[in-house]
């Protein structure tokens, strides 16, 4: 049996390809939204709008997957679409009027998600209104074009009958033109939150990988662009695998595109561990005159970003020190260590929140460490060792 319904078995057709295209980018945009799931659920507890928004998201590019696997099976990717049969014609175009709302909520699904998000670090008025505009726009373009997807001939049973009185939409110069301004939207999305990050007084390094990972974004305008170009070539509706193909390349890339920035934090914990790893096995290798055997208390404190700000003082210096720990150990040994955090020039008074500066979560401030100092001595009889370390 061939790999088209009504067709002889060696008719030539890249629906095979379409369909493993398609089905492992939708497996790695499932990676990503599960990675980004665990992100904002578990690591930071800070679930919200943007995430719902990119699993549904998601699920309708698995959607649309599925209808253009089942598709390849009717004639979707023929070589020669001229000998599509006749009685295959009526089903393909069915399932191709349903995947097309699928592909345009799933691509303005993505977008949604990005926009909603830039809320976590917009803290200018004008900011948010140009987010929310940008957010209305692509709402109404996107609603208009899946209107004209779904009545595009009238009678609807025009579109794969063309002996039935009526009139249909001339949907190649419709796609071609869609396509153009979806590319300024793209730019639009895509461009807001750089100028936000550029201003912003983070680490250097965190905001070149900040913006570059936001540029990233700028993949899916290089899509859009080969996608117009296969759409110039379409003189025959029937003929749309590679347009398709891209659709379904562009959808689920966006998925991945709008998880990349929120899995910082994911990073950053693996980071964290390596370093905790690093350090206690150093502690097993210090010794000292005094004290060889006895056991180390290293204490930690996490100060949160409200406890570090102090909106009633003059902004200038702040300090902030840890739990100071005092073990009791062998031959009358004592083990004390002081971890002291000192901060100075926090974040601007203008930031309504000075945690809210990645788009990772909401735990985290506009300040820099300019200090830590930790002081550890060690009493033994009436002799003592310190060590000061900054």
């Amino acid at each position: 049996m061939g790999w088209i319904h009504n067709a002889p078995d060696d008719t030539a057709t890249d629906g095979p390809m379409i369909i493993a295209v398609s089905g492992v980018l939708t497996g790695i945009s499932l990676c990503f939204v599960l990675l980004r799931a665990y992100v904002r659920g578990r690591l930071l507890h800070a679930f919200g709008i943007d995430d719902w928004i990119l699993f549904v998201t998601w699920l309708l590019s698995c959607s649309f997957t599925v209808v253009l696997g089942i598709q390849t099976t009717w004639g979707l990717g023929m070589k020669n679409i001229e000998e599509i049969p006749k009685q295959n014609v009526q089903t393909f175009q069915i399932l191709e009027l349903a995947g097309s709302p699928l592909y345009i909520l799933g691509v303005l699904g993505f977008k949604l998600s990005l926009l909603v998000s830039y809320f976590r670090f917009a803290p200018h008025r004008a900011y948010r209104f140009g987010i929310t505009g940008v957010i209305v726009s692509c709402i109404l373009f996107n609603v208009a074009c899946l209107i004209v997807q779904l009545d595009p001939c009238q009678p609807i049973q025009r579109k794969w009958d063309p002996t039935i009185p009526g009139t249909c939409v001339n949907l190649v110069p419709f796609y071609q033109t869609s396509s153009g301004m979806a590319i300024v939207f793209d730019f639009a999305v895509m461009f807001l939150p750089f100028p936000l990050l550029i201003k912003t007084k983070i680490q250097t390094r965190k905001k070149v990988v900040l913006l570059g990972l936001f540029a990233l974004g700028f993949f899916i305008t290089a899509i859009q662009i080969i996608r117009i170009q296969y759409l110039k070539g379409l003189k025959n509706p029937l003929n749309s695998g590679p347009v398709i193909l891209w659709s379904s390349v562009e959808a689920n890339l966006g998925v991945i595109v709008a998880c990349v920035p929120v899995l910082s934090p994911l990073f950053k914990k693996f980071h964290n561990n390596s370093r905790k790893s690093t350090y206690i096995s150093s502690w097993g290798n210090i010794t000292t005159p005094s004290a060889t055997s006895q056991s180390h208390t290293v204490s930690k404190h996490h100060v949160s970003g409200d406890q570090l700000l102090d909106v009633e003082g003059n902004n200038n210096s702040h300090l902030a020190a840890t739990d100071s720990q005092i073990s009791m150990v062998a031959n009358r040994h004592i083990v004390k260590e002081v971890d002291i955090v000192v901060l100075n020039q926090l974040a601007s008074v203008h930031l309504e929140d000075p945690r809210n500066i990645e788009l990772g979560g909401p735990s985290r401030g506009n300040y820099e460490c300019w200090a830590r100092g930790t002081n550890m001595t060690f009493y033994h009889g009436d002799s003592s060792n310190s060590l000061d370390s900054i």
